[in-house]
């Protein structure tokens, strides 16, 4: 639903209002995965972290707790953060061809400061370095069988 204008807003809408743009995606995401979670299980990726996570390494001042998104966004039950060796992940980027956003994020310098906000959460690390989905996915399920 937000697709069609994603492209604009990216390129020329201010940061705060980029960020809450994205923050209603989010919030869209949410009510849709709760009817989906009525039948069957869900996997999402990237969700309310990325976007707190991403504006903040931008500069966005986002004082609100993160409690508080979850008053009106559904909880996930796990959350992974997937990485690889630095060197991979950029030539992945440029294999695949940067977005605007990967070209933002080199321009401004932001990448370790997305990760570094990403690693205050303690998420469970997922190293993808081999780009091997499967062995990925095997790691996941290891930590949800623990539970």
């Amino acid at each position: 639903m937000f697709a069609s204008c994603r492209e604009i807003i990216d390129e020329k809408a201010d940061a705060t209002a980029r960020f809450f743009f994205y923050l209603a995606g989010v919030i869209q995401s949410s009510v849709e995965i709760s009817h989906i979670l009525e039948t069957r299980s869900v996997v999402c990726d990237r969700y309310i972290l990325t976007t707190l996570c991403y504006h903040r390494a931008l500069g966005i001042a986002i004082d609100i707790s993160d409690d508080l998104f979850f008053k009106f966004l559904l909880k996930p039950n796990y959350t992974f953060l997937i990485t690889c060796e630095e060197n991979k992940r950029i030539e992945r980027l440029f294999r695949r061809g940067l977005s605007l956003n990967d070209k933002k994020e080199r321009e401004f310098q932001i990448e370790k400061k997305f990760l570094d906000e990403y690693r205050k959460y303690n998420l469970i690390e997922i190293d993808n370095s081999d780009d091997n989905p499967i062995l990925a996915v095997e790691k996941i399920l290891q930590h949800i069988s623990r539970k």
